[in-house]
């Protein structure tokens, strides 16, 4: 694909996910006074701590959106500089070079017809975290591609700039152990502490054990993998959080805390569009399946 401007779609929303106002922002950049209204106090506050055009990313234009919700779209449209409000998912297909599905309910029927209208209509597509609850599921969505690349996915922390600070560390050639913490649900959100934890270390081969433990509080889950490295990941359900990791090696723990989210959401962003230039896989999307792998485990009832 040629260097002119991409034009992207926008596909929302999802309760509780704000991606459909930031994303757009962080291509667009925003209207200050309507993305105070958009119901997510974060995404102003840290949209403000950065300049616009200079930190937008360049080369690509969030042109189009559509939601469910026409005044939800609309609001999007207006706190984030979209110009044109779309009836249907389907009007988006021969006006946009690709789109964004910003939607984390991964569980929802709707979701996945999206999912299918996009991916049969061509267009490259990000789907919002996680892929898919399943590696069967997952692997399902990835055969449907027509090329290998057309789905991009995956938590923005695995391209977090606070990854950057262990990138070549020797401490990752020795882990013994880690851990890792998100907030809200497992369904949801485990894949926040999962993706930058095998960013760092790589995939582990297959899951060959897993435990399981639910309270009211916290959903716990250890695996181990066939390399023989074990580790631990858990949601906290309502209790406030940062998400975290801490990785054990001979030399100590390591954590890391993840602190910058335009950082974060800006570099997926990057490489979501890399993909669609390079018409081939980012080096990220090898984590899809053991991530959706070890989301799966912590979802049986028994393991």
């Amino acid at each position: 694909m040629d260097m002119e401007e991409l034009r992207l779609g926008m596909v929302g929303f999802s309760a509780g996910n704000g991606h459909p106002y930031s994303w757009s922002a962080i291509f667009n950049g925003y209207e200050p006074d309507a993305m105070r209204d958009c119901g997510f106090p974060a995404i102003p506050a840290y949209l403000a701590e950065h300049r616009f055009p200079e930190d937008a990313i360049e080369g690509a234009r969030v042109c189009c959106i559509w939601c469910p919700d026409e005044a939800r779209a609309r609001h999007v449209a207006e706190a984030s500089r979209i110009k044109q409000v779309c009836a249907r998912p389907e009007d988006l297909i021969g006006q946009v070079d690709a789109v964004l599905l910003a939607r984390d309910d991964v569980e929802s029927p709707e979701r996945r017809a999206l999912i299918d209208l996009f991916l049969d209509a061509g267009l490259p597509l990000f789907v919002d975290k996680p892929l898919a609850l399943s590696r069967h599921e997952a692997q399902a969505l990835l055969d449907r591609q027509q090329w290998p690349g057309q789905i991009f996915s995956g938590s923005a922390l695995g391209h977090a700039p606070e990854l950057d600070e262990l990138r070549g560390d020797p401490l990752l050639d020795e882990v013994h152990y880690l851990e890792g913490v998100a907030p809200k649900s497992w369904m949801h959100y485990a894949v926040h502490a999962i993706d930058p934890a095998l960013s760092l270390i790589g995939p582990q081969g297959d899951v060959e054990h897993a435990v399981v433990s639910r309270a009211a509080h916290s959903h716990v889950v250890t695996v181990r993998w066939a390399s023989g490295l074990q580790a631990t990941f858990t949601t906290l359900t309502d209790t406030p959080t940062r998400i975290l990791l801490r990785l054990h090696g001979p030399g100590g723990p390591r954590e890391l805390r993840f602190l910058d989210t335009f950082g974060a959401f800006r570099a997926s962003l990057l490489a979501y569009v890399e993909q669609v230039r390079q018409r081939c896989p980012h080096p990220s999307q090898a984590l899809l399946l053991p991530v959706v792998e070890v989301i799966e485990h912590g979802l049986a009832e028994t393991a």
